[in-house]
């Protein structure tokens, strides 16, 4: 009987990591939410990483509404060949709260009259302004609705779901 050698290659495990969607308000810094791990064998976990899991984002803080890129990385591990799968960050707009004008009586003169409305809660020094619609001529009782957001930055922004004020 002869014995013959061999060598025996044992190839890393394929191990998926992938960052968490996370959802922001327009004005709020990214935070980081965790990822999920898949193809850990033999009940091992995240422990038999090496390393420093980061996050980087294709956004910043005052960057516009919408979905950006969440990319996860900075983990080793012996017996793992580790890839990375982005997560979505959405960044949703931002409700502003509405002061609307003191007078809200105007005597019947024959012309249009409304109320006017002002946008409050802005952050990073953005200038919003209300468009309000509702004008009327005629004596009565009136309801005057804020029903747009202008500015430079008003598609970070959204108005609220009470947006009427009763005018006379």
């Amino acid at each position: 009987i002869s014995y013959t050698g061999a060598n025996l290659t044992i190839n890393k495990k394929a191990l998926t990591v992938t960052a968490k969607p996370k959802t922001i308000t327009y004005g709020e810094e990214p935070a980081n939410d965790g990822v999920t791990y898949s193809g850990f064998v033999n009940e091992e976990d995240e422990s038999v990483l090496s390393g420093t899991l980061a996050y980087s984002y294709n956004y910043s803080q005052y960057g516009d509404a919408g979905s950006y890129a969440i990319t996860p990385s900075g983990l080793t591990g012996g017996n793992y060949d580790i890839s990375y799968v982005d997560g979505t960050l959405t960044v949703e707009q931002k409700e502003v709260g509405l002061t609307w004008s003191e007078t809200t009586s105007f005597p019947y003169d024959g012309t249009s009259h409304i109320l006017t409305a002002t946008a409050t809660g802005m952050v990073n020094g953005d200038e919003i302004d209300v468009a309000v619609s509702g004008a009327q001529t005629n004596a009565g009782n009136h309801t005057a609705t804020a029903s747009e957001l202008a500015g430079t930055k008003a598609g970070n922004y959204k108005l609220p779901t009470e947006k009427t004020h009763a005018f006379t």
